[in-house]
């Protein structure tokens, strides 16, 4: 039987700026980064106590610190809720953090909205402190069109990519009573697919064909790494790059740029998925196409999956332990009733 050949997830620009930035980001970071220890959203990375308390908050924000390579002390950390401080107490909701820089000092502010969600909560300090590493250090400059996107990009670099891409979308089921809704959120500016892709060329830099940190992307990435990885087999990688001088964000990645900053300047295509930037029927529900619409799906239900068999493993494990309880009883009945 022969096989067809395996397609990118993403279209050809897309695909162009991430292998582009990811060999600018090689030349201003070095090539051994992207060898270091992948970060995990496991308790092995991030064994702190979390309650949402400041001295909490400091003490994750300076591990994150130390897995990107920033000084803590060059960096303040302050709290806000929707009313920014930084833009004079305008209304400003649906952003989960801001960068601020005054005469050469950092300071990031965090919404006290992601405090009950410590994945997204470091998905946010790692994307503020990807400014500091860019903007603040004068690797690039807030005209770049493209920064925004490319400070995801660094995460993945980095090795924070799985944090950073499963913190794309986030569901949530609210209940009160005998009501329930259900919520999705965008955060970040790269999409599940250009997350995925861009996770493959971070294995291929590492000459990893299969690795192991892959099991803890969220399915929807997951499926696009598998893909790309599949594709970057079969593909010459250094054949697609750019010329280096040259960066301009394909329009998957403007437009999703455009979909995360859409509650800063309410310019949201009705006709565009506000995941993958698809074309959709106006009329879909919540904008958002099939595709995404499935893959949320998929990784609910690979969660109610992996939620089952922890707990039929959980019952197993009561059982095993009834038994000795239940021998131990027993002993004590016997002894009890042979002296007697």
């Amino acid at each position: 039987m022969f096989r067809a050949n395996a397609t990118c997830p993403v279209d050809v620009e897309t695909r162009a700026w991430i292998d582009g930035r990811f060999t600018w980001l090689i030349g201003q970071f070095g090539r051994e980064r992207p060898q270091s220890t992948v970060i995990l959203p496991t308790a092995d990375f991030f064994p702190d106590k979390f309650d949402g308390r400041y001295e909490t908050v400091r003490l994750l924000f300076d591990r994150v610190c130390g897995y990107m390579g920033v000084d803590p002390n060059s960096v303040e950390i302050s709290e806000y809720e929707d009313r920014v401080p930084v833009q004079e107490g305008n209304l400003v909701p649906g952003t989960a953090g801001l960068y601020e820089e005054n005469g050469g000092n950092f300071r990031i502010w965090l919404n006290v909205s992601n405090f009950d969600d410590p994945l997204a909560l470091v998905a946010t300090m790692t994307h503020e402190l990807g400014h500091v590493l860019l903007l603040g250090q004068g690797r690039i400059s807030p005209e770049e069109p493209d920064h925004e996107p490319l400070t995801d990009l660094l995460a993945v670099y980095l090795g924070l990519g799985v944090i950073q891409a499963n913190a794309v979308i986030r569901e949530a089921t609210n209940r009160m009573g005998a009501y329930s809704n259900w919520q999705m959120s965008r955060q970040g500016y790269l999409s599940m697919q250009a997350f995925g892709y861009a996770l493959a060329v971070f294995a291929k830099y590492r000459d990893e064909k299969k690795p192991k940190w892959a099991r803890h992307l969220r399915a929807d990435v997951r499926l696009a790494f598998d893909q790309a990885c599949r594709f970057l087999a079969e593909d010459d990688l250094s054949a697609a790059l750019p010329d280096h001088a040259y960066f301009v964000a394909p329009i998957e990645i403007r437009s999703t740029h455009r979909v995360a900053s859409a509650e800063l300047h309410s310019e949201v295509d009705a006709n565009v998925c506000s995941y993958c930037n698809a074309n959709i029927d106006p009329s879909a529900e919540d904008g958002v196409c099939p595709v995404c619409s499935g893959s949320v799906e998929a990784n609910c239900v690979e969660l109610e999956e992996a939620y089952a068999k922890r707990e039929a493993g959980a019952r197993w494990v009561g059982r095993l332990l009834v038994v000795p309880f239940l021998i131990a009883i027993l002993l004590v009945i016997f002894f009890i009733i042979n002296n007697r």
